[in-house]
């Protein structure tokens, strides 16, 4: 594929991915889980994490630009199969997180578009995220920014309404001068710090797209490596502000527990149309995950297509991109919304488990590969080792928080499967390297 991205729209495809509705909202879960203050700990943690996962995807990503990315970086420092395990694991994902995540748009669009069945609604929206992605990765890009822009001004101002209120922390119900970090630290076992940091780190999915757009990026390896710095250190930031300003809002006042802290903050300053302006705030959010997930799951199925391992026509270039792995990046899920339209329950808790797994099994190789890939230059990566413990420990851990209890018990047979019908497919019908 032709290098026609900017290092802006390059960046923008991770903040697309990244401030997702959860964040907007303000009602991040972490913050649920453990309380703000533990809470804001686990995301510092999260982001050293992610400062190792994008050193090392950026260290492979000027040395290999390639469309499928981490796919490829497995399939040429752990070996093939694991390669296209990859690329296979994180379409999976895309396709569940696609077909799941467009659910919260239709509350949505049964307020604005009434006459309409949401179904409809929310399948013309897909087919017309996959138009705009099939007119080429330039396309996509400027549609992406466009919508990350506007998202990350919004949650700049949200944060901005934060600090304005803090002056008025003495009127609130609760003040934070109440409480000294000792006493809080005091009534914090280490278990909810740990698990506050296990769910922060699945917050911070999505930035790894990044590595996929790199590819498509017209810089040089020096500026590219630069520019991708600088987007993960952008993206953590606000992330970071973002969840300590939804902290200072719960920490400060009784919010009702089914009101996101961004809308009781809003409503707090008076602003007119608090659910109108929320609304828009969500379909920004929402639009731009999926159209960030749609594009780097199109790349995955482009590099298994190129592997062999698709159908060939899927790889045919049409107007810059590979039209036909976007057609099926937004036909498959829909086929997953329109499941969980009939088995909402089964198929939100199948799609979610596969997505959580497969997601950190992508990590985890991406850690791998890094140490695979310094070791070929004669060198070592004590990132992609303590990157890798850190994955299997995370991993291990969801199986102790109730939200993410069945992702393991789901997910790891579904990658089992994958790897086991790639080595079948290896052995009986291709010529692996």
């Amino acid at each position: 594929m032709p290098a026609v991205l900017g290092s802006a729209q390059m960046a923008g495809v991770a903040f697309g991915a990244v401030i997702s509705y959860g964040l907007v909202s303000g009602g991040v879960l972490p913050l649920m889980l453990a309380g703000p203050v533990v809470a804001m700990v686990g995301y510092v943690a999260a982001a050293c994490l992610v400062l190792l996962l994008m050193y090392c995807l950026a260290d492979m990503a000027v040395t290999h630009p390639v469309p499928s990315a981490f796919g490829a970086y497995a399939e040429a420092y752990i070996g093939l199969r694991m390669g296209i395990v990859v690329r296979v694991a994180y379409f999976s994902a895309v396709v569940c997180i696609v077909g799941t995540e467009v659910v919260l748009l239709e509350p949505l669009f049964g307020f604005w578009l009434a006459p309409l069945p949401g179904w409809m609604v929310v399948v013309l929206l897909l087919i017309g995220l996959g138009a705009i992605n099939g007119l080429g990765a330039l396309a996509s890009a400027r549609f992406g920014l466009s919508l990350a822009v506007l998202k990350v001004i919004a949650l700049i101002a949200l944060v901005a309404l934060a600090v304005y209120q803090a002056p008025l922390a003495g009127e609130a119900e609760i003040g934070i001068g109440d409480t000294v970090w000792p006493d809080i630290w005091a009534d914090v076992p280490l278990p909810s710090l740990w698990q506050a940091f296990v769910v922060a780190v699945l917050g911070y999915i999505g930035i790894e797209t990044m590595a996929v757009a790199a590819a498509e990026t017209a810089a040089p390896a020096a500026v590219l490596r630069r520019s991708m710095r600088r987007a993960t250190w952008g993206v953590l930031i606000l992330v970071l502000c973002a969840v300590a300003a939804s902290g200072w809002i719960q920490a400060q006042h009784f919010v009702p527990f089914n009101v996101p802290p961004f809308v009781y903050l809003l409503g707090l300053t008076g602003v007119p149309a608090v659910n109108t302006v929320f609304n828009v705030l969500m379909l920004l959010a929402v639009v731009s995950v999926l159209n960030s997930q749609i594009y780097a799951g199109s790349r995955q199925l482009f590099g298994l297509s190129r592997a062999g391992r698709a159908p060939a026509v899927l790889a045919r270039p049409w107007s810059r991109s590979a039209s036909g792995s976007v057609a099926c990046t937004v036909l498959l899920p829909i086929l997953i919304y329109l499941a969980y339209e009939a088995f909402p329950t089964q198929v939100y808790i199948g799609a979610t488990s596969i997505a959580v797994t497969a997601l950190l099994a992508v990590w985890m190789a991406i850690f791998a590969s890094h140490v695979g890939f310094r070791r070929q230059a004669g060198g070592r990566s004590w990132q992609g080792v303590v990157g890798v413990v850190l994955v299997l420990a995370i991993a291990a851990s969801t199986l102790q928080i109730d939200v993410f209890g069945v992702a393991l018990m789901v997910g790891l047979p579904f990658l089992i499967f994958i790897f086991m019908a790639e080595f079948v497919f290896g052995l009986f019908f291709a010529n692996p390297k």
